[in-house]
């Protein structure tokens, strides 16, 4: 068990090497005019030049962490034993990761086998899906989003970003390569930081109808376009 959880804390504690993929470069680029806070303001005004400081800004950053490397959150861990005084034989812990767009799943194997080398700890995958397409944002399509959304949320600024939850949209890139991950259900802060996959999972009457509104007005500018 102690050694099952060294090779945990040490795959956590040692993330990746973060990068500043180009679709955050982006979401830098557009969001340069109102950074008001150093270093990141400095930064910013060179992002080609400063992008390794950026990323390595963002990975110091509880909020942006995500968005500049692969993440890896344990789940679970089996094989404990039922008598307080007997050493369990076999366990297995399981580590959930998203993988960063920079990186592949060679990349995050190589990494991980490297950090626990020498111990007794294998690892297999149960499942390995390569990072999402990001999609292209120079298309019709996403002028298309922009301006369903523009109608109802007045002055709202559109930033290229990652989501870093998965969702179904990666099923539909064999077809497509503009899936947008984009949610016209606006709740509160407060709701947002207290209810998303929590206990009483929530969002306001008014978010709702003005998420359904925003889709039918996308369905609409799309079924009606010659």
């Amino acid at each position: 068990m102690g050694k099952l959880a060294r090779a945990i804390a040490s795959i956590v504690e040692n993330p990746i090497e973060p990068k500043l993929s180009p679709l955050m470069k982006d979401f830098f680029l557009t969001l340069k005019p109102y950074i008001n806070k150093e270093p990141l303001k400095t930064l910013v005004a060179d992002i080609d030049k400063n992008g390794a400081l950026i990323a390595r800004y963002c990975y110091n950053d509880p909020v942006l962490f995500p968005y500049v490397t692969t993440t890896f959150a344990p789940t679970v861990i089996e094989g404990g034993s039922a008598m307080n005084n007997i050493l369990p034989q076999n366990m297995r812990a399981v580590i959930n990761t998203r993988i960063a767009p920079t990186e592949t799943v060679e990349d995050v194997r190589a990494h991980v086998e490297g950090l626990i080398d020498g111990t007794s700890v294998a690892v297999r995958f149960i499942k390995a899906d390569p990072p999402s397409a990001c999609a292209d944002t120079a298309c019709r399509g996403y002028d298309m989003l922009k301006s369903a959304m523009a109608r109802y949320y007045k002055g709202a600024l559109f930033i290229p970003s990652l989501v870093t939850g998965a969702s179904d949209a990666r099923n539909y890139e064999t077809v497509c390569n503009a899936c947008f991950r984009c949610s016209p259900f606006m709740a509160p802060h407060q709701d947002v930081a207290g209810g998303v996959h929590g206990v009483n999972e929530r969002i306001s009457i008014r978010a709702y109808a003005q998420g359904i509104r925003v889709l039918t007005e996308l369905i609409k500018s799309a079924c009606c376009e010659g």
